[in-house]
């Protein structure tokens, strides 16, 4: 029989929340935080402020396991680092200043770990929430394409860091997240974690509920960062192998086209609109690497 948390000494977890900008939406995050099932005594919240000259709001409700650090240098992995350096936790939990955790959030990632010792890191599942009942077109594109942590999981041994938890000892071994990246961190973190012999497990029931982007101006700033992060990543800049992957990029997609026009969970209208805008965001996307690779400074925030 599997042993949970509860008949042992709860293992303490510290919880990161990087936030730029963000005091509003950090509200139901924390007040979702106050309300969690694990045991109160063994949870530490670390919010970062990555912009020190935009100070908390007075309003903001106090919480005695929450402390706020500030971290200078721009970039929610610069932030997420910041708060490594500050946590007490044997478990560290990841998730962003938008999402608001369910009650038994960290529960369910505890029992996660414990009932999987080979896995030493989890990807639990972030479920998008929208507006109203009537999507707009950048709603139909994140209902289609945003946040796949099961295919994270599965395919690239990595999970995004609106929920993602680990043993504070995995960034003793495999060090922090890289500062020089805008975008695609946690990836890259996650595939030297996973290079290492940390494997990571997917948990749909430790869940958070992140907002869908609603206008395109939001997933075209993202699309522009990423596609930064993913030019230094893959240390193409400058390359001929760079220019050529831009060509690719500025054809229609493939793949993940096929699986939204069948994906069943999707009516025609937003399997044609999701498509459309995934195929703009790759023009762009495209756009932004030859804008870098001929020398123009990279978009830094979101």
């Amino acid at each position: 029989m599997q042993t949970s948390y509860r008949a042992t000494i709860p293992a303490f977890v510290t919880v990161i929340i990087p936030t730029f900008r963000a005091w509003s939406s950090l509200r139901k995050c924390l007040s979702a935080l106050a309300e969690q099932s694990y045991p109160k005594q063994a949870i530490e919240v670390i919010v970062v402020n990555n912009d020190p000259d935009d100070p908390p709001p007075r309003d903001l409700p106090h919480y005695d396991f929450v402390r706020i650090v500030s971290e200078y240098n721009a970039g929610s992995y610069a932030a997420r680092n910041a708060g490594l350096q500050a946590a007490r936790g044997d478990i560290v939990a990841f998730t962003d200043a938008d999402c608001v955790p369910a009650r038994d959030w960290i529960e369910q990632a505890v029992n996660a770990l414990s009932r999987t010792p080979d896995a030493s890191r989890v990807g639990g599942r972030i479920h998008i929430t929208f507006n109203g009942q009537e999507l707009s077109a950048t709603e139909m594109y994140e209902k289609a394409y945003a946040f796949r942590q099961h295919d994270f999981v599965a395919l690239e041994g990595m999970a995004a860091t609106a929920n993602m938890i680990t043993y504070r000892h995995v960034f003793d071994a495999v060090g922090f997240f890289r500062e020089d990246l805008m975008s695609g961190g946690d990836a890259e973190w996650g595939r030297r974690a996973q290079a290492a012999g940390h494997s990571v497990v997917y948990a749909p029931d430790c869940v958070v509920y992140h907002p869908a982007r609603r206008h395109f101006a939001e997933i075209a700033r993202k699309t522009r960062r990423v596609a930064g992060g993913h030019l230094v990543l893959g240390n193409t800049a400058g390359s001929m192998r760079a220019w050529g992957e831009i060509f690719v990029e500025f054809l229609p997609p493939g793949r993940s086209a096929i699986r939204v026009l069948c994906d069943p969970a999707l009516n025609v209208r937003e399997k044609i609109t999701a498509v459309a805008i995934r195929y703009i965001l790759r023009i762009l996307g495209a756009s932004e690497k030859a804008r870098l690779l001929l020398g123009q400074k990279a978009y830094e925030r979101q």
